[in-house]
């Protein structure tokens, strides 16, 4: 997976046709989760058995299949695009959520593992931001940073903070400054409606103080990062939220106000059987010239109110799933929210069924698997205290405990 998305970043911008290794991989190593999330299906506590947002997740991945087929044919219209490597993305992103989850109550994912993948993660991010800075954009004659690894830094905040819990603020405010970095709007945006809970609910996000060697390391790399954005990237996202208008197209935020009004009303217009059954698999391109860049609206267009509701059931049963872990733990309740928000912010700025947002399948699975087994261990102090309490009752009607 680390290979996939390393190698993803470097041939960025080659047509499909050019990327053979790329396409190697990936089909490796989704064969390969597909295979272990097989072999433990069920050895332990299953997530669909937990969370059931995962079920409906599932169903809306086999619809996704089945109407990939369909486009084949050209249904339910000729916009259905027959586009392979977006099919493959959406089994991807489930599969990686559901192997993380499997390789953390297993035990797999700990210890040197797991700071090994973060690490790998931390630098691809990092290295596609420095090969933005290195070719920047040209927006109105002004040099501009404009890449997605702001939403790898978002999607690994709930990972991160978990991991460094007794560091979690300096963390956070590290995340913060490499998103800002990336030049990415909506991740910005994303990330400063995060700031805003987590300091209304500082007390339980923000509760482990720690000052050792590693907090004063961590605070140095905030600093550092924290110059590096001011004197590489701040005049660049100050321009790109200044001129937040489309040149060629004289819109909002390069054109999407454009591009969601002309598929809504694409779709108002469209027939009945349209409506509810939509025009087809990634028929948006075909349709406006763009994909949506928003969840909703992407499969509003291609599986019509079916796959509409399908997706926002499934997002609502995430939240109803998640919630009622606050009873349980208020801070793993807290990281799975920053996972939802993400999750939900994205889709609404640019779509979630892209290669990166496999980062935030890997903290998703990882939080739900750590969130699984401290339900299993509350379950069993519940059952020995439970198990002590019936003896003594025993004991005192028999007598023994006098």
């Amino acid at each position: 997976m680390l290979l996939y998305l390393g190698a993803d970043i470097l041939v960025r911008g080659e047509s499909e046709g050019s990327r053979p290794i790329v396409q190697m991989i990936a089909g490796a190593s989704l064969v390969g989760m597909l295979v272990y999330n097989n072999y433990y299906f069920g050895r332990r506590l299953t997530l669909i058995k937990v969370f059931s947002f995962s079920r409906l997740w599932l169903v809306f991945v086999v619809l996704g299949v089945l109407y990939f087929l369909l486009s084949l044919i050209e249904f339910p219209s000729e916009y259905a695009n027959v586009n392979l490597r977006s099919v493959i993305i959406l089994v991807y992103i489930i599969a990686s959520m559901f192997f993380f989850y499997n390789a953390t109550i297993n035990f797999h994912l700990k210890g040197k593992a797991l700071n090994l993948l973060l690490f790998a993660l931390i630098l691809n991010g990092c290295l596609e931001v420095v090969l933005a800075i290195i070719n920047p954009l040209d927006s109105r004659g002004v040099e501009v940073i404009n890449t997605s690894a702001g939403y790898i830094f978002l999607m690994l905040l709930p990972l991160l903070m978990h991991r460094f819990q007794k560091y979690n603020f300096w963390v956070f405010g590290i995340a913060l400054i490499l998103t800002l970095m990336s030049g990415k709007r909506g991740a910005v945006i994303i990330y400063l409606l995060i700031i805003i809970y987590s300091f209304l609910n500082y007390k339980s996000v923000f509760k482990n103080f720690k000052f050792d060697w590693r907090a004063w390391l961590f605070i140095a790399i905030l600093l550092v990062a924290g110059f590096y954005f001011s004197e590489n990237a701040y005049d660049s996202l100050s321009h790109r939220f200044l001129n937040i208008e489309d040149e060629k197209r004289g819109t909002i935020g390069s054109g999407r106000d454009l591009i969601w009004s002309t598929l809504i009303y694409f779709w108002i217009d469209g027939s009945l059987l349209n409506q509810i059954f939509g025009f087809g698999f990634y028929a948006s391109p075909k349709i406006e010239g763009h994909i949506a860049h928003n969840d909703f609206i992407e499969y509003l267009i291609d599986f019509g109110l079916l796959g509409f509701f399908l997706w926002s059931m499934m997002l609502f049963k995430f939240y109803k799933n998640i919630k009622r872990i606050k009873q349980y733990d208020k801070y793993l309740y807290t990281l799975l929210f920053f996972c939802f928000f993400v999750f939900v912010g994205r889709g609404f700025f640019s779509g979630t069924n892209r290669t990166d947002n496999i980062v935030l399948s890997i903290s998703i699975g990882y939080i739900l698997g750590i969130t699984c087994l401290k339900l299993i261990n509350f379950k069993q102090n519940q059952h020995i205290q439970h198990q002590k309490y019936l003896e003594k009752q025993m004991g005192d009607l028999d007598g023994t405990n006098d």
